[in-house]
């Protein structure tokens, strides 16, 4: 377990973790989704499952995952990016290796969600959260849900396939921060998952990367 001196400002964490790299000391939120993408391209889905551990110790003991784990990241996080996660290990492991984390998984959600039933009508509908809910029923074994809303959101796309941040389903359109890496991110993770749900492999002849890199995005 990491240890931090009387003045540290260090969240310490249970298990082994990645950082991004250069001058930083702590792991950041959905920056370690793509860190774990590199890991699993390597064959440390031991290391993933490491970090997997150490968000759902953060998810239990504060009650949700911050920026970072550093004190001064309590008040803020990033997008919830743990079920993405969570997908990526299932993909590269089994769905049964995951279930550990449906605790966690529904904390998180509960966190999220506080305080929805506040908001103003007209709101548009978050379009990485409605990929990640694709991802996570075809992970329930719901495969023909998951496609329908896939295909649901695939439909959306501008003339160029590019997609927002939110969707306003009564005036049909994009809303929001254009182009959204989030939300093609969310696209490329749920693709991956049907995919996976419904038993297809990569095409004969591509080579998986092999080496691992880390960005700080």
């Amino acid at each position: 377990m990491d240890t931090s001196g009387a003045w540290s400002s260090l969240i310490p964490l249970p298990y082994p973790y990645v950082v991004p790299g250069g001058r930083f000391r702590e792991i950041y939120y959905w920056d370690s989704y793509f860190t774990m993408l590199g890991l699993v391209a390597s064959g440390r889905t031991d290391l993933v499952r490491s970090m997997l551990d150490n968000f759902a110790y953060l998810i239990a003991t504060l009650g949700h995952i911050p920026n970072g784990n550093r004190t001064y990241y309590l008040s803020r996080s990033q997008p919830p990016f743990f079920a993405a996660m969570v997908g990526l290990y299932a993909r590269a492991t089994d769905t049964a290796q995951t279930l550990r984390y449906l605790g966690a998984l529904e904390a998180e959600h509960a966190y999220w969600m506080d305080g929805a039933e506040g908001l103003a009508p007209g709101e548009g509908a978050l379009l990485p959260c409605s990929f990640w809910l694709a991802a996570n029923l075809a992970m329930m074994g719901r495969r023909d849900e998951a496609r329908e809303l896939f295909e649901r959101l695939l439909a959306v796309r501008n003339d160029v396939g590019l997609l927002c941040e939110e969707y306003d389903p009564r005036a049909r359109r994009l809303l929001g921060n254009f182009p959204q890496a989030f939300t093609h991110v969310g696209l490329i993770d749920a693709a991956l998952t049907l995919a996976h749900a419904t038993g297809r492999r990569e095409r004969p002849g591509r080579e998986r990367p092999t080496t691992l890199t880390t960005t700080r995005l």
